[in-house]
């Protein structure tokens, strides 16, 4: 068993995923994540006088090691959660629950649509995007298309006649729909550039806005271009190599090829 077991730690890769620790029935008694594979299931092996209470009675019962390579730590963290629900692992504590990831909730419905955090994905016609590896995630991202993105955050009954626009419109986190500065068309447009970001298709978002600029800034709107030029920078700031993982309804079926040279 110890054998086979370096190979296995010998051939694991140094990349992010999660790692399945079944037993002798092939029942799976632990699921976890790491940002390197190789180190965090070799940290299982050490001393057992620098292993925890529970490590050292897990390892013992560990007779095989599966794992899965994900392409970010984020993946892995949603990987995993999604193991722990489907398997409630013995050792494994947290996360065993049917508390729900956050989703962010885009009411597409609504003439003048809304953002907002939700735990609970209804038939209501909005648009749900997620799931958001946790709470704080959610609400970076909230934040993030808030400011980037300054769509309302109250219900008013939009008439576009109010006489002067609240705070949030001074602080540049509202377009003021409520007063008619924005015509309800620009606004949707703006919607669907949301959906677009959160659904990651970044550079689709900045194609269009650097169009949207060119065009305001040749037309002379150098208020409305300046406003279009701090969202391409935001957004800019923001694409990275990680993709937030986001969720596909219904069952999939997924075949992936390991090549080397001439072998697969």
């Amino acid at each position: 068993m110890l054998t086979q077991l370096s190979s296995i730690l010998k051939a694991l890769t140094l990349k992010p995923g999660v790692y399945i620790f079944k037993d002798a029935h092939n029942k799976v008694i632990y699921v976890g994540k790491a940002s390197n594979l190789r180190y965090r299931i070799s940290s299982y092996f050490q001393q057992s006088s620098k292993l925890t209470e529970k490590i050292s009675q897990l390892v013992p019962k560990i007779i095989k090691i599966e794992f899965i390579v994900t392409e970010t730590e984020i993946a892995a963290l949603v990987l995993e959660c999604q193991q722990i629900k489907k398997y409630h692992p013995h050792f494994n504590i947290l996360l065993k629950d049917d508390k729900s990831f956050p989703y962010i909730k885009v009411d597409v419905k609504n003439p003048w649509p809304t953002i907002s955090i939700t735990r609970k994905r209804v038939n209501d016609g909005a648009k749900y995007i997620g799931r958001i590896p946790s709470a704080w995630s959610a609400r970076q991202t909230f934040d993030l298309i808030k400011k980037t993105f300054p769509l309302r955050s109250c219900n008013k009954l939009i008439i576009g006649k109010e006489s002067r626009p609240c705070l949030k419109y001074h602080i540049k986190l509202c377009l003021s729909p409520c007063t008619g500065s924005i015509s309800q068309q620009e606004y949707r447009d703006i919607v669907r550039q949301v959906i677009s970001f959160l659904e990651g298709k970044e550079e689709q978002v900045l194609r269009e806005l650097k169009e949207k600029m060119k065009e305001a800034s040749s037309c002379l709107q150098f208020e409305k271009a300046a406003r279009l030029r701090d969202q391409i920078s935001a957004i800019e700031n923001v694409i990275q190599s990680q993709n937030m993982p986001f969720n596909i309804p219904g069952e999939h079926d997924v075949i992936a090829v390991a090549r080397d040279n001439s072998f697969a």
